[in-house]
């Protein structure tokens, strides 16, 4: 059986940058895109990224009762319209813990 994501490949970077600092950020991001490429991800790195991931969802599952509905509109509209998962909750965030602790940073 594939593991959930084999295959899969995506990257995302965000830069949040000072007023007059952007080109500086974006150097430093492009920067630390290269030392990934070349070196790879410590475990400790790793680590520190799914803790946070994990503090994320907590958060999120402690604040779902004060969701704008708006999300939950768009979620379902998505699903009725365009055949989108539209998992529980408790399932989204069952699935989300189960992919961060299946990958290592070998991996990355």
């Amino acid at each position: 059986e594939a593991e959930a994501g084999a295959g899969l490949r995506a990257v995302t970077l965000s830069v949040t940058a000072p007023e007059g600092g952007l080109r500086k950020g974006l150097v430093a991001a492009w920067a630390e895109v290269r030392r990934a490429q070349r070196f790879g991800f410590l475990e400790s790195e790793l680590d520190l990224v799914v803790k946070s991931w994990e503090a994320q969802l907590q958060t999120a599952w402690l604040e779902r009762s004060q969701e704008d509905s708006s999300s939950l509109t768009e979620a379902l509209k998505g699903h009725f319209l365009m055949a989108k998962p539209a998992p529980a909750p408790a399932h989204e965030i069952k699935l989300e813990n189960h992919l961060l602790h299946s990958v290592a940073a070998a991996e990355l």
